[in-house]
């Protein structure tokens, strides 16, 4: 958890949002539209958080990352002076963010992203009954979870918990769980689970359900993402597919 990769040809897809931030990198120039229909186009581009978006189709390989907004990194993007925007341009040279450059580095994958962007990265959250509360629905995956069971595991009354954890997350109880088991079915699905399993697995009521939810989040149906990967090395978490490199974590 915390952050993702990807490398290699962007299809077709529609408007979408996820709770991640999202950086897109090309050597030819990434172009991003976003719901307004306005056009951000070079070769580093940042998408907010939660902001609706499509990626145009490219014709050349790009790199995505995708952050949680709970990452440092993510935090520190957005105190910057451009994160008032949806889409915003990074000044920086896109071979820097490449796949090899990044999980290739001695630091972690956040603290190089950080240093490739030229950032110097802010300090961890200090809320620490709320991290241990994430922890918890993280540990939980694909359960059935009341907001009235989380707020009472984390000590707090509900509708305290509820506020917290909006301010803490960036979102509503309900549609954070329902990134988590977004997250926990992907996740499966690149372990070699079938569809139908990883969407029962993670507490989507079937396999329509769960192509459903991904494509509002994503942009396009989970299979045309990830119908042919296959794992590298359990070890090193990167699988591939044709035209697709992607590293989970």
């Amino acid at each position: 958890m915390g952050w993702g990769g990807f490398a290699g040809l962007t299809g077709d897809n529609v408007q979408h949002s996820h709770h991640a931030l999202q950086i897109c990198v090309a050597d030819t120039g990434c172009i991003v539209e976003d719901e307004p229909g306005r056009r951000t186009g070079g070769p580093v581009l940042v998408v907010n958080a939660r902001a609706t978006h499509r990626l145009l189709p490219s014709a050349r390989p790009v790199t995505l990352w995708y952050l949680d907004p709970q990452t440092r990194l993510a935090r520190t993007l957005m105190t910057t002076r451009q994160a008032s925007n949806r889409v915003w341009p990074a000044t920086v040279p896109p071979e820097r963010l490449s796949l090899d450059a990044i999980l290739g580095a001695l630091q972690p994958p956040t603290e190089a992203l950080a240093e490739a962007l030229g950032l110097t990265l802010g300090p961890a959250p200090v809320d620490a009954r709320m991290a241990d509360a994430v922890a918890w629905l993280h540990a939980r995956g694909g359960e059935a979870i009341s907001a009235s069971a989380a707020a009472h595991a984390t000590g707090l009354s509900v509708s305290r918990y509820l506020h917290r954890l909006r301010a803490y997350t960036g979102l509503p109880f309900r549609p954070y769980v329902r990134w988590l088991r977004i997250l926990l079915a992907i996740e499966s699905v690149l372990a070699g689970s079938s569809l139908t399993e990883a969407a029962h697995a993670a507490g989507f009521a079937d396999a329509a359900h769960f192509s459903r939810t991904f494509r509002r989040h994503f942009g396009a149906a989970p299979l045309t993402v990830l119908g042919q990967v296959q794992p590298v090395s359990s070890r090193s978490q990167i699988v591939q597919a044709p035209g697709l490199t992607r590293q989970v974590r």
